[in-house]
């Protein structure tokens, strides 16, 4: 077996058992590499191997075990949850983030619970292709209730940052409020365009709201993706659900 491989089914029975926990920081890169007296590449292999089974997520400050650790799941077992704004790397792809402290329509103002014109925070996310051409939005506006509820969210409205704001582990973040998020999608498909893609073109829209146990609603996501995807994936289980488009 490859020395990488190795090193990845060490870490993820660790994982499976608890050390590290749902959202707590993994070693770092030379941290491992000197334990498993291996080069750093060797590490970040064995780290890749783990990021595409779900069991951790890397973000600016390091490799974090995730909320849901398992391995790859069948159709009756639930899936990691994944915050939308973690789609680099796919088909190729750069990516754009905002965070902005905004008011926002009426009606969806009264939907997030919010008061007439009192803003709230709004993360846009963008993934374009190798030449710059769209392929997927992701714009979440969150209620203040999950403001107030996660301290991290609380820590990024007081200290706005708006090209610094990396909300990847928002999930693990609610498991560590001791909130459970709970999904629910609904799927149309608009002939509205955008800038990049022109009038006149389908495109897909998802929206995702994630409550909590106790039916407090948290997030709004909309999710727009490109016309020019050939298949939708939808796979939903419990309470985390996946959705992706293949080209």
């Amino acid at each position: 077996m490859p020395r990488y491989l190795c090193i990845a089914l060490e870490l993820r029975r660790e994982i499976q058992d608890g050390q590290p926990a749902p959202g707590v920081r993994l070693p770092s890169e030379r941290s491992l590499a000197q334990r498993f007296a291996v080069n750093r590449q060797t590490v970040r292999s064995a780290l890749q191997k783990l990021r595409e089974e779900g069991l951790v997520v890397t973000a600016k400050r390091g490799t974090f075990a995730a909320a849901m650790a398992m391995p790859p799941a069948g159709p009756e077992q639930a899936l990691p949850l994944q915050f939308p704004g973690s789609a680099e790397g796919v088909f190729g792809s750069r990516t754009r983030s905002r965070l902005s402290h905004v008011t926002v329509p009426p009606e969806l103002s009264r939907s997030l619970g919010l008061r007439p014109g009192e803003p709230t925070l709004v993360h846009c996310h963008r993934t374009v292709g190798p030449d710059g051409e769209f392929v997927q939005d992701a714009v979440s506006y969150f209620t203040p209730v999950a403001v107030s509820q996660i301290p991290e969210l609380s820590r990024y409205r007081a200290r706005l940052r708006p090209n610094d704001a990396d909300l990847r582990l928002f999930y693990l973040w609610m498991d560590r409020a001791g909130l459970q998020p709970n999904l629910r999608e609904s799927i149309t498909l608009s002939r509205a365009g955008v800038p990049t893609i022109g009038p006149g073109h389908a495109l897909l829209h998802v929206r995702r709201q994630v409550r909590d146990q106790h039916g407090r609603l948290h997030v709004i996501t909309v999710l727009s993706f490109t016309p020019s995807w050939q298949e939708l994936e939808f796979e939903f289980a419990g309470t985390s659900a996946v959705t992706s488009c293949r080209r």
